[in-house]
């Protein structure tokens, strides 16, 4: 497949959320911090959630270097359960003082259109504002859900910069090998 033109925006947030707001009645839920994420189950969360919107830069990573990022002390990870099966994933980064940037958030097909989204984004949003944050970043491209961008602005989020570029999306060789044939 050939590249894909996309425009990216990256945005900001400098006040922490406000409460946080009581949890949509969309079944059992849990929201769990992992740490040591198995390589393959964290790029069968990122295949399921970002497969559509080109998610590929963390797919490509040889295992050693992704894990030392996944490894990382200024690595957060946290999967969102609905009914028992995964459903969603955030991770925010922490490698710069005072700021922390939201490097995947989304939730899987059958979590969506369950009024979700604004519930596990204030969930990402309060677990990166802790001691010592004084911003929150976070990317979106043009490739990711629609409803993306307006979600981010509507938690307060502006738009710091925007660029136009392409993404090479993940071939189904590239996929099945780092998916280990469970694409």
């Amino acid at each position: 497949m050939s590249e894909l033109k996309a425009v990216f925006t990256w945005l900001q947030r400098t006040e922490p959320p406000g409460p946080m707001p009581p949890a949509p009645l969309a079944g059992q839920m849990a929201l769990m911090r992992v740490s040591n994420v198995p390589l393959a189950f964290y790029r069968f969360l990122l295949d399921q959630i970002g497969r559509n919107h080109h998610w590929v830069q963390r797919m490509r990573l040889p295992d050693d270097t992704l894990r030392s990022i996944l490894d990382a002390s200024t690595t957060d990870i946290a999967v969102l359960y609905l009914d028992g099966a995964p459903a969603g994933l955030f991770e925010i980064d922490r490698k710069r003082d005072g700021v922390a940037h939201i490097v995947h958030f989304g939730l899987m097909a059958h979590a969506q259109g369950r009024k979700l989204s604004r519930w596990f984004f204030h969930a990402a949003l309060s677990a990166a504002w802790n001691e010592g944050t004084e911003r929150v970043t976070i990317g979106t491209t043009s490739l990711d859900h629609p409803a993306a961008l307006r979600l981010y602005q509507r938690f307060g989020f502006e738009v710091t910069e925007r660029s136009q570029g392409t993404i090479r999306p993940l071939s189904e060789p590239e996929r099945f090998q780092k998916l280990g044939g469970l694409s």
